[in-house]
């Protein structure tokens, strides 16, 4: 299918669709490949990706131009390998991972930075992306009154604990994803690049279908019942307003702040969060508040390991986490910074953050794209998305992708911009 679309479509609405069609729809499953990373719908869609490159749209392989802003994913790709070394584990494990890495992390990064040539060419991109939000919404509200079913309907068997599934009374939705937080995390990203568009278009040109769309989502995203997300949604939409009010585009680097500071100090275990956790308790629920506990008390002994080996880390195999005498495991993994940081230690952590924020915050924080609305709701979308990788490890595909188009229309910019000013020069 994803070698259909880049048959019959350009190249730039084929990448979003297989992108966002294949992680919203495809089942939670894998089948072992030997020598292979699993084949999931991650490794399916990406492949496939890259095949429909390279077999329609070669020629995108060689206006491909590296940049420095490319070193961090390719060291947090290779980061593994030197992990598995350092552990004793060997070379072929340490080949076996980071060649999964590469796939999970390095390919889809690869793929926007092929596929997306300049600005104009991230509207299929986020159309890609609400579109599907639109046909979700509806199996969203269907699974609200429902209860989430749609998987075990159409694949036989329930992607999670289906315990995880009651929330304040009702259902949360999973759909086809892995958890309903991740479902959460789609619909809240989606409803803000449509609540930046809508924003930014001018009033004598908003139509009502727009705003319908606006609403449509909105409603539905309550209905998720997660919490987190809507206060991830709610801190994106007050800055992007305050940034229209005061024209200070450098508050958008809040986000990126708030994500370096929770990792320089959860990781260097300075401080205590008492405070944070009286706070939830006080103003918000006392299941929060301990949920949040046992939380961030997993944090620290997973921190605790992790420092041991801060560098590269222990590697894979479940190495990373804590055991007692008798060989039970006393840990629970919630947030993606925090596995990365104990398989792959301080060289894997600070990469992947890097990869992560550098590209959207120079995009939001350029003057470049502040009329473009599109490379706003984008960017905006991925560093909250970031910021939910602190408490979570849902990670979504087509954020990579995303990542990889921003550095390319950024770097395509400039070179815009230095064509013209030597143009410019050689008249003089």
């Amino acid at each position: 299918m994803v070698l259909a679309l880049f048959s019959l479509l350009p190249v730039r609405w084929a990448t979003g669709l297989a992108f966002a069609i294949g992680w919203c729809f495809l089942p939670m499953a894998g089948y072992a490949l030997p020598g292979l990373p699993d084949y999931t719908k991650t490794f399916a869609t990406c492949v496939g990706a890259l095949l429909g490159i390279s077999l329609f749209h070669s020629k995108l392989f060689f206006l491909y131009r590296a940049n420095w802003l490319d070193t961090a994913p390719l060291i947090f790709c290779f980061s593994p390998f030197l992990s598995s070394l350092v552990n004793g584990l060997g070379a072929y494990d340490g080949v076996s991972a980071a060649f999964h890495q590469s796939v999970t992390w390095g390919l889809p990064y690869l793929i926007g930075r092929l596929a997306y040539r300049g600005r104009n060419d991230l509207i299929p991109l986020a159309v890609s992306c609400v579109g599907c939000a639109l046909v979700y919404m509806t199996l969203c509200l269907w699974e609200v009154r429902m209860s989430p079913q749609l998987h075990t309907i159409f694949y036989g068997f329930h992607q999670h604990s289906f315990g995880q599934t009651i929330r304040f009374g009702g259902w949360r939705p999973t759909v086809f994803m892995e958890h309903g937080l991740q479902v959460a995390l789609w619909m809240g990203f989606c409803l803000l690049i449509s609540y930046v568009v809508w924003r930014m278009t001018p009033l004598i040109e908003k139509h009502k279908h727009l705003s319908l769309i606006l609403l449509s989502l909105g409603g539905t995203f309550l209905l998720l019942k997660s919490l987190g997300a809507v206060v991830l949604v709610a801190i994106a939409i007050l800055l992007f307003e305050l940034v229209q009010f005061t024209r200070l585009r450098w508050l958008y680097l809040v986000l990126p702040v708030c994500v370096t500071s929770y990792l320089l100090v959860r990781g260097l275990g300075i401080g205590s969060p008492e405070t944070l956790i009286r706070f939830v308790r006080d103003n918000i629920s006392v299941d929060r508040a301990e949920s949040l506990q046992f939380r961030l008390d997993n944090e620290d002994l997973l921190a605790d390991r992790a420092r041991q080996q801060v560098w590269l880390g222990w590697g894979g195999w479940g190495r990373n986490r804590v055991f007692d005498e008798h060989g039970k495991d006393l840990t629970v993994t919630d947030g993606l910074w925090i596995i990365i940081f104990g398989t792959q230690g301080v060289l894997g952590l600070s990469t992947f953050y890097a990869m992560q924020l550098i590209a959207p915050t120079g995009c939001l924080v350029s003057g470049r794209f502040r009329k473009n609305a599109p490379t706003i709701g984008l960017a905006l979308g991925c560093l909250i998305s970031n910021v939910d990788t602190l408490p979570n490890a849902m990670t979504i595909p087509i954020f990579q992708v995303i990542l990889g188009a921003l550095v390319t229309v950024s770097l395509s910019k400039r070179a815009d911009t230095a064509i013209r000013s030597q143009s410019a020069l050689d008249s003089v």
